[in-house]
């Protein structure tokens, strides 16, 4: 069986309904980023935003490069230090998922991360599974 291949047709054109699309995202779960002394709201949209630049290997510094207004010290403190509860948040978004595919009792979505293929010794966290991308058992 063969993976479904997903095939994107965007244009400069949809970029503005995109980025509506994404501050909605944002601000439906935004009010999950916070502590009892401050919010941490900024700092997770600007990692979001670091998330999605089109770059081969994002890390927090060169996120804060890029993404305006932003310094990776306070993007670190958000992914390393910030008490923010990430428990309501995931339960929020799992039900979310849940009212979009399918119901309480039944529905669930499984991704499969493993597909891509790793060869060598000093690839970190590889193991022989099975990879979607190849259809078999192989190191990913």
């Amino acid at each position: 069986m063969r993976p479904i291949e997903f095939k994107f047709d965007l244009g400069l054109g949809d970029l503005p309904v995109a980025l509506i699309d994404l501050n909605r995202l944002h601000n439906n779960y935004s009010p999950y980023f916070h502590n009892t002394t401050r919010s941490v709201k900024v700092q997770s949209r600007q990692y979001l935003d670091g998330l999605l630049l089109n770059v081969r290997r994002g890390n927090i510094s060169l996120y804060s490069e890029e993404v305006p207004n932003c310094n990776s010290q306070s993007l670190n403190h958000l992914i390393s230090d910030s008490p923010w509860l990430h428990l309501p948040l995931i339960d929020q978004i799992q039900a979310d998922i849940t009212a979009l595919i399918g119901d309480v009792n039944n529905g669930s979505l499984h991704p499969d991360e493993s597909s891509m293929s790793k060869s060598g010794k000093c690839s970190v966290g590889v193991k022989r599974q099975y990879n979607g991308n190849l259809g078999k058992v192989d190191s990913c």
